[in-house]
C-alpha cells in the first residue's frame, strides 16, 4: 500500500539526518542477527565507544569473536547505546523496510531499542506487512495504511499510461489494484507495452493476487535487460546486505563491473549508491525467481567466494552451500560448525536452518540421516513442528541405527503432545521412553522425564500412561547413575512421588530441588525441566526455592533464545 514509498520519502527529507537502514529478507530469516548486522555494518567501527558489557554483547551477536550466548537484554541495550552514540549531537533515522522478514532475533533487539529511544536523537520507522501475532512490534506507534481513494487512483493510473483506454479497462485495472499505489503503477506494465494489448486488457482476462500481478510485471521488464545487467542484478537480489564493496567483488569473480547495471538503473528497477537498492522488494524477489537454478548457484558462488571469511564466516558458509549443485561433505560440515556458532549467540532457529540445509548436502544416506535428527530436534526447540516432522521422515527413512529410529518415534510422540495434550500421546512417550531405555539409558531419562510431564498435564483423567504407569517404568528400566545429576535426581524423586507417596519421597524431593538451586548456570538440558523442579519446590512448601527456580528458567531461556 505504498509503505516503501513512505520510507523512501522520509529518508529524502531528512537530509539533516544521519541514516542506517536495512530490510527484511525471507531468504534471510533464518539467519540470527542478519537485519541487525545490516543496519549496523556502516557503523561497526563505533562498537569501542559502548561499555563493556554492550561491546560484547554485539560483538558476540555479530559473530566478531567467539563467546557464550549474548544476553538478549544486553543485546538492545547495546543496540539502543550504539544509536545515541551514532546519533550524537546531531540526528539518527533507522529505516527498517519488509519488517515481517526480520529474523526473529534482529525484531526483539531493534523493538527492545524503538521502546527506548524516547530522549534520544533517534528516530525508528519500521514497514511491515499485517502484524502476526507474538509479533514483537505490536505496541509500538503505528500508521496502518488503506488504498488510496477511487478519484486519486484514476488520476494515479492516468499519469502512468499515455493513451486512450477503455472505460471497463480502466475500471478493471482500479478493481485489481485495490487502492494499492504501486499496483496502479505496475499493472499496466503488466498487460504488455502496447496500446491494442492495454486496449483491449487481454492480459487482465484471469484474476491474481496484486503483489503476483507485480511481481510478473517486474519480472517481464527484467528479462528485457541485457545479460550482464540481469546476472548482476542477480548478485545483487540474492544478497540483502546492498554492500557495495561486496557486489563489486563478486561481480568480478564473474567478469561484470557495476556499469553494467547502469540499464537496470535507467529503468529505475535498482539504484546503486552508497548501498544497493531495489526500487521495491517484490522487484528483488521477481529478479531472484526469474533466475535458473544454474545461475543462482553461479552467484552464490561468487558471493560466497567474495565474503569474508574471518569476519562473515556463516554468512560465506551459507552462500557456498546454495551455491552447491549436489552433495557435499565439506559444504556441510561448514554448515554444521556455523549452527554449532548459532547456538553459541543464542540463534535455536538459525541453527535449524544451517543443521537442516547439511542434511541435504550430505552425500552419505546414513550421515544424512544422522544430521537431519539434529535438524529435527532444532526445528522442535524453535517451535517449528511441521519443519521438525518432514526431516524425521527424512531419518525414519534413511537411518539404520535402531537409537535414532527409537529417538524419532520419541520426538514424533513428543510432537503429537505438544499438539494435543492428549493422554493418548502421553502413552506414546511412555512407550518410546521404554524402547529406548534397552538402548541408551541416559537418553531414555530424558525420554521418561517428558512422558513424566504428560502425565502431570493428563493428570488423574489419563487413561493410559499416567504417573504411576510412569513410574513403575523407570523403575524398570533405568537405574539413577553415580553420581547423579540434578536431572537424574529429578526423575528420581517423581518416580518416588508418584510410587511411595509424598512422606516417604519428600527427603528425595528435598535432594534434587537443592541440586537445581545449587546449579547457578544450569546446562541447557536442565532448562527444559526447571518448571518440574519448581513443582516439587511448591510440594515441600519452599516458596524460595520456587521462586529461584522460576526466575533462573527465564533468565537461562530468553539467554539461549529458545522458545
Amino acid at each position: 500500500m505504498g509503505k516503501t514509498a513512505l520510507l523512501q520519502f522520509a529518508t529524502e527529507h531528512a537530509a539533516s539526518f544521519r541514516l542506517l537502514r536495512a530490510e527484511g529478507a525471507e531468504f534471510e530469516m533464518e539467519l540470527a542477527f542478519a537485519a541487525l548486522h545490516q543496519l549496523c555494518l556502516p557503523v561497526l567501527q563505533r562498537l569501542e565507544h559502548l561499555p563493556g558489557p554492550h561491546r560484547d554483547a554485539l560483538t558476540a551477536a555479530f559473530g566478531l569473536r567467539a563467546a557464550p550466548a549474548p544476553d538478549p537484554f544486553m543485546v538492545g541495550a547495546g543496540l539502543t547505546s550504539l544509536l545515541a552514540d551514532v546519533a550524537g549531537k546531531g540526528s539518527l533515522l533507522c529505516v527498517l523496510d519488509d519488517a515481517q522478514w526480520l529474523d526473529q532475533a534482529s525484531a526483539r533487539a531493534l523493538a527492545f531499542a524503538a521502546r527506548r529511544i524516547e530522549g534520544e536523537r533517534v528516530t525508528m520507522l519500521f514497514a511491515r506487512r499485517a502484524a502476526r501475532p507474538g509479533d514483537v512490534l505490536q505496541g509500538l506507534p503505528c500508521l496502518e495504511l488503506d488504498g488510496i481513494g477511487e478519484d486519486d487512483a484514476r488520476a494515479l493510473l492516468a499519469s502512468e499510461v499515455h493513451v486512450t483506454l477503455d472505460v471497463d479497462v480502466v475500471d478493471r485495472i482500479i478493481d485489481e489494484a485495490r487502492g494499492n499505489p504501486l499496483a496502479l503503477l505496475e499493472l499496466p506494465r503488466a498487460g504488455g507495452e502496447r496500446p491494442a494489448d492495454l486496449a483491449g486488457a487481454f492480459a487482465l482476462s484471469h484474476r491474481q493476487t496484486v503483489s503476483a500481478t507485480i511481481e510478473a510485471s517486474f519480472r517481464r521488464r527484467i528479462e528485457q535487460l541485457p545479460p550482464d545487467s540481469r546476472r548482476l542484478l542477480l548478485l545483487a537480489a540474492a544478497e540483502p546486505l546492498g554492500h557495495l564493496p561486496l557486489l563489486r567483488g563478486a561481480g568480478a569473480r564473474l567478469g561484470l563491473d557495476l556499469q553494467a547495471a547502469a540499464p537496470a538503473e535507467a529503468d529505475g528497477l535498482v539504484e546503486l549508491g552508497r548501498q544497493v537498492r531495489f526500487r521495491h522488494p517484490l522487484a528483488r524477489s521477481a529478479v531472484y525467481l526469474a533466475a535458473t537454478p544454474a545461475e543462482r548457484r553461479e552467484a552464490h558462488q561468487a558471493l560466497g567466494e567474495a565474503t569474508d571469511r574471518e569476519r562473515d564466516l556463516d554468512r560465506r558458509s551459507w552462500h557456498l552451500a546454495l551455491a552447491s549443485a549436489g552433495p557435499d561433505e565439506a559444504v556441510a560440515q561448514d554448515l554444521e560448525r556455523s549452527a554449532d556458532r548459532a547456538n553459541a549467540r543464542g540463534g535455536v532457529a538459525s541453527a535449524a536452518a544451517f543443521l537442516e540445509l547439511a542434511a541435504q548436502l550430505t552425500p552419505d544416506q546414513t550421515r544424512a540421516a544422522s544430521r537431519a535428527l539434529g535438524a529435527a530436534r532444532a526445528k522442535f526447540e524453535a517451535g517449528d513442528h511441521e519443519a521438525a516432522l518432514r526431516l524425521l521422515a527424512v531419518t525414519e527413512k534413511h537411518s539404520r541405527d535402531e537409537l535414532e529410529i527409537a529417538t524419532v518415534g520419541a520426538l514424533r510422540a513428543r510432537a503429537a503432545f505438544r499438539a494435543t495434550r492428549s493422554d493418548a500421546a502421553a502413552a506414546q512417550l511412555l512407550h518410546a521412553a521404554v524402547g529406548i531405555a534397552s538402548l541408551d539409558e541416559a537418553q531414555a531419562r530424558g525420554t521418561f522425564m517428558e512422558a513424566f510431564a504428560a502425565a502431570m498435564y493428563a493428570g488423574r483423567f489419563s487413561s493410559a500412561g499416567g504417573m504411576t504407569e510412569v513410574a513403575e517404568a523407570v523403575r524398570g528400566s533405568v537405574r539413577v547413575p553415580s553420581p547423579a545429576s540434578a536431572i537424574d535426581l529429578l526423575l528420581e524423586a517423581l518416580t518416588a512421588q508418584a510410587i511411595d507417596g509424598y512422606v516417604l519421597a519428600a527427603p528425595v524431593l528435598r535432594r534434587a530441588v537443592d541440586a537445581f538451586v545449587a546449579e547457578a548456570d544450569p546446562a541447557p538440558a536442565a532448562l527444559g525441566w526447571m518448571w518440574m523442579v519448581a513443582v516439587l519446590a511448591t510440594d515441600l512448601w519452599d516458596e524460595e526455592a520456587w521462586h529461584t527456580l522460576s526466575e533462573r528458567q527465564v533468565q537461562r531461556t530468553r539467554h539461549a533464545g529458545l522458545l
